[in-house]
C-alpha cells in the first residue's frame, strides 16, 4: 500500500494533504475498531481463560478422582486376580480330587454290582436248598408221624400185652389154687367126687350161678386188681364177666364150693390163654409185616429206632384213628386215645 501511495501523483499540495489526512482518519477509524476488537477479543479471551481455568480444575478434579478409582478398580482387579487364581487352584484341586473319587466310586460300584449278583446267587441257591428242605423236611415229618403212630400202636399192643399177661398170671395163681382147693376137697370126699367131672357139659351159667350163691365178702386178691385190669374188663365184657366170677368164687375158699364152679374158672382161664395166644400170633404177623415193609428215611425214625423193629406199626392205620393218635401228644391224651380204640388204657 506504501508503494502504491508512494506511486499517486498529486496536482497539489492541499489535495495531498486532503489525502493524506483522509488516509490518516481511516486510518484513526480503523485503529480504533481493531482496538475495540482487542478490548474485545481481550474481554473474550479473559472469560475464555477463567472458563478453560475452570474446566482444566474441574477436569483435573475428575481426572484425579478417575485415577484414585482406576487406583482401587486396579487394586480390586488385583485382589481378584489373586482370588481367581487361589480359587482355580482350589476348583483344580477339587476336580482332581471328584475324579479320583468318581473313579473310586465307580470302581466301588463295579464290585459291588459284582458282589450283589454273587449274592442274588447264592439267595437263589439257598432258596433252592430251602424248597428242597422243606420237601425234605415235609416228607421227614409224614414218616416221623407215620412212625410215632405205629410207635403208639405197638405201645397199646405191648400194654394190652402186659396187661393181660399180668391177669394171666394172676388167673394162673387162682387155677393153681383151685386145683390143689379140688385136690383137698377131693382128698376130704373121698373117690366119689372126681377131678375131672363130666359137668363140661353142663352150660356156663350153672357155674356164674354158683359162685353167686355164695354171699362172702370179696378177698384181698379182687381189692388188688389194678385200674388197667379193669379197664381190661371193660374192653371185654365177656372176659370181665368171667374173671369177676372167677375172683367171686376165689374168695369163697373156706365154703364148699361146687366143681362146677371151679371146671367153668378152669374153661375161663384156657378162653383167655387162647386170646392171648391169638394176641402173640396178631403181634408176630404186624412185626413181620413191618419188617417186610419199605421206609424212604434209611429204615430209621426220629428216636432212633429202625422202621423194621417189632415197635413199627403197619401202614394200614389211618383216618379217623390215625388223626386222633397224632393228636394225642400227652399221657392223658393217650390213654383216651386207647380207651377210645377198644385197647386197655
Amino acid at each position: 500500500m506504501d508503494v502504491l501511495d508512494s506511486n499517486i501523483r498529486f496536482a497539489s499540495q492541499e489535495d495531498e494533504v486532503k489525502y493524506w489526512r483522509t488516509k490518516a482518519e481511516e486510518t484513526q477509524r480503523d485503529l480504533q475498531a481493531l482496538r475495540e476488537e482487542f478490548l474485545e477479543f481481550h474481554t473474550s479471551s479473559k472469560e475464555l481463560e477463567e472458563e478453560m481455568d475452570t474446566t482444566i480444575k474441574h477436569l483435573d478434579k475428575e481426572k484425579k478422582d478417575f485415577t484414585a478409582v482406576n487406583s482401587r478398580l486396579q487394586e480390586e482387579v488385583e485382589s481378584l486376580k489373586r482370588k481367581l487364581e487361589s480359587l482355580q487352584t482350589a476348583r483344580h484341586y477339587e476336580v482332581s480330587k471328584l475324579q479320583t473319587d468318581l473313579c473310586e466310586v465307580t470302581a466301588w460300584k463295579e464290585e459291588h454290582q459284582k458282589y450283589i449278583i454273587r449274592i442274588e446267587q447264592l439267595n437263589d441257591d439257598l432258596e433252592r436248598q430251602n424248597r428242597i428242605a422243606a420237601l425234605s423236611l415235609t416228607d421227614f415229618e409224614k414218616n416221623l408221624n407215620m412212625a410215632l403212630e405205629r410207635n403208639v400202636f405197638l405201645e397199646n399192643e405191648l400194654d394190652g400185652k402186659e396187661i393181660l399177661r399180668e391177669s394171666i398170671q394172676r388167673l394162673k395163681d387162682e387155677a393153681r389154687d383151685l386145683r390143689n382147693e379140688l385136690k383137698v376137697k377131693g382128698m376130704k370126699f373121698g373117690p366119689d367126687v372126681p377131678e375131672h367131672s363130666s359137668t363140661p357139659d353142663l352150660p356156663s351159667s350153672s357155674g356164674v350161678e354158683c359162685a353167686s350163691v355164695t354171699s362172702t365178702p370179696p378177698s384181698s386178691s379182687e381189692n388188688s386188681r389194678t385200674p388197667s385190669a379193669m379197664s381190661d374188663n371193660s374192653a371185654n365184657p365177656n372176659s370181665a364177666e368171667n374173671s369177676s366170677t372167677t375172683s367171686t368164687a376165689t374168695t369163697n375158699k373156706g365154703s364148699v364150693i361146687s366143681s362146677a364152679a371151679r371146671i367153668s374158672a378152669l374153661s375161663i382161664v384156657g378162653d383167655l390163654l387162647q386170646k392171648v395166644g391169638a394176641l402173640e400170633t396178631k403181634l408176630a404177623s404186624c412185626r413181620n409185616f413191618s419188617a417186610g415193609s419199605e421206609q424212604p428215611c434209611g429204615g430209621l425214625v426220629a428216636s432212633g429206632s429202625p422202621v423194621n423193629s417189632p415197635r413199627s406199626v403197619p401202614s394200614h392205620i389211618s383216618g379217623c384213628r390215625g388223626q386222633q393218635l397224632l393228636s394225642a401228644t400227652t399221657y392223658s391224651d393217650r390213654r383216651q386215645w386207647k380207651g377210645s380204640i377198644g385197647h386197655p388204657v
